[in-house]
């Protein structure tokens, strides 16, 4: 048994908080588990929510201040400056723990932390060259990475001393573009268990879901726009579009105004987890239009669910599909053409949808647990091995 403490700043419901629930139910048994985040949640919910099983009881939970929260969104500082700031102060919280698992990015803890990174928050600059953004955003953002880094404790061999796990491997070779080193990868957990692959892709209606956050960086109008243009085709389809409203307003309400003027679209928002599961268990097709998405685990769902997707040709969503380049489009007219395809030709949807992965083997919960485990395990071993 060790004594863990599992950081995971802002607990909303999204593909982060499967990872850390993930890592609660993987280690509660054994190990002395202490959650810190800067808000209070509903394990409950969330375990109902991501077909987890996390015991509150076995759980302490610590919530840093309010009043800390507040002053640092007072002064509006940036998304990156922000969960620096809100990092550090958690770090500084925490003592005298044999590991600290960061679930939500870059901790910088050194070599007892495990560090899983969904997206790069450090040296982002490093992604860039001045003669493609200018030279003035380019050292903009340099100075940018240097107060983020100092404000973290980052450097490089600290960094490494950890142990680095990114969600993908096209997030680990970007790890590798920022760091110079290549991390490990664990998959998130995709709960396959929850969907019904198996249900008779004739008994399915003739539609599309697309999940995820309603934002311009999910490109959810180019979603509309695809599915608006094989309507106009003559294709007897419709489109579902499940996600929690972004902070974009405007972006939101001509998304529910294309919603609400066609008869082929259905805005569901704020859609129950139960009523999600129905809905890709009973259509066949899904639709992603984030391009360079981390993972994916919507992806995931719904080629458990036994659906066929349509994804952009970059991200780690390319990975869940497998050798698929069907399914996959680089721009709007490509996808409207692949999706045509399949849709005009019965044989080949079947084809390609022999050819979908297994999802609960490669990606599901129980390999998830299992790989975390391993890892916390060894972990431990080396750091009381140095001691």
């Amino acid at each position: 048994m060790a004594d863990i403490t599992v950081i995971h700043p802002s607990m909303r419901m999204s593909g982060c908080e499967a990872v850390c629930m993930g890592v609660l139910e993987a280690l509660q048994a054994n190990h002395s588990i202490t959650l810190v985040t800067i808000n209070e949640f509903d394990i409950d919910e969330f375990n109902d929510f991501f077909g987890m099983n996390v015991n509150q009881d076995e759980i302490e939970h610590k919530i840093i201040p309010n009043k800390i929260i507040s002053s640092l969104l007072i002064n509006n500082l940036s998304h990156q400056t922000y969960t620096s700031c809100i990092r550090r102060l958690i770090k500084q919280r925490i003592d005298g723990e044999e590991i600290v698992i960061s679930t939500q990015n870059e901790i910088c803890g050194g070599k007892n932390s495990i560090e899983y990174i969904h997206f790069p928050q450090l040296n982002q600059a490093d992604t860039y060259e001045s003669a493609d953004i200018g030279q003035y955003r380019y050292l903009k953002k340099r100075g940018h990475d240097f107060v983020c880094n100092k404000i973290l404790g980052y450097s490089k061999n600290k960094f490494m001393n950890g142990k680095i796990i990114a969600n993908s491997e096209w997030t680990a070779n970007y790890i590798h573009q920022l760091h110079g080193f290549r991390p490990s990868v664990i998959y998130p957990p995709v709960n396959a268990q929850q969907f019904d692959p198996t249900r008779e892709w004739q008994t399915r209606e003739e539609g599309f879901a697309m999940v995820g956050r309603i934002h311009p960086s999910k490109n959810t109008l180019q979603g509309i726009k695809i599915i608006d243009t094989l309507v106009s085709r003559g294709h007897d389809i419709h489109l579902h579009i499940v996600g929690v409203p972004g902070n974009d307003t405007a972006y939101v309400d001509t998304v529910r105004e294309h919603a609400e003027s066609k008869e082929h679209l259905f805005f569901e928002e704020g859609l129950s987890r139960e009523n999600l599961i129905t809905l890709l268990n009973t259509h066949k097709f899904g639709l992603h239009t984030m391009p360079s998405e981390h993972f994916g685990i919507a992806v995931g769902e719904m080629v458990a669910a036994g659906m066929i997707p349509f994804i952009p040709n970059n991200g780690g969503q390319k990975e869940i599909i497998g050798d698929n380049s069907g399914l996959v489009y680089k721009d709007t007219k490509d996808a409207i053409r692949k999706m045509e395809k399949i849709l005009q030709d019965f044989h080949l949807m079947m084809e390609v949808r022999k050819n979908l992965p297994d999802i609960k083997g490669r990606y599901g919960t129980t390999r998830f647990k299992r790989e975390i485990q391993a890892v916390v395990a060894k972990q431990i071993t080396d750091s009381r091995n140095k001691q």
